[in-house]
């Protein structure tokens, strides 16, 4: 299996200085990538399932596409939400390409 996430987080890197997993955190948690990736990336997200947890926190789970480059990458990652308002990723179970685009420009 190809390590996409890495190939992503590794572009990302490149042109923002923010990796994959904060890139969809952040996407995820309020609907917009961060600012230094807003030109260069896109993520359509739905929240399929969200859990209490005992110590007052949640886990969601959201599903849904990250374009980056012309290229369209589906995604499942699992989100856990602290009661004190921190967030982090704690699995991202799904990430492949599902469509790309080419283009050639002509001088």
């Amino acid at each position: 299996m190809a390590d996409w996430i890495g190939a992503v987080d590794a572009y990302l890197y490149t042109i923002g200085s923010i990796g994959a997993e904060d890139a969809l955190c952040e996407a995820c948690i309020s609907g917009r990538v961060p600012v230094p990736l807003s030109g260069s990336v896109e993520v359509e997200r739905e929240l399929a399932q969200r859990t209490a947890e005992a110590d007052g926190g949640s886990s969601e789970v959201y599903r849904g596409h990250m374009t980056v480059a012309g290229l369209r990458y589906g995604f499942e990652c699992r989100l856990f939400l602290d009661v004190d308002g921190s967030y982090f990723v704690s699995d991202i179970a799904h990430f492949a390409p599902v469509e790309w685009r080419t283009r050639i420009r002509v001088a």
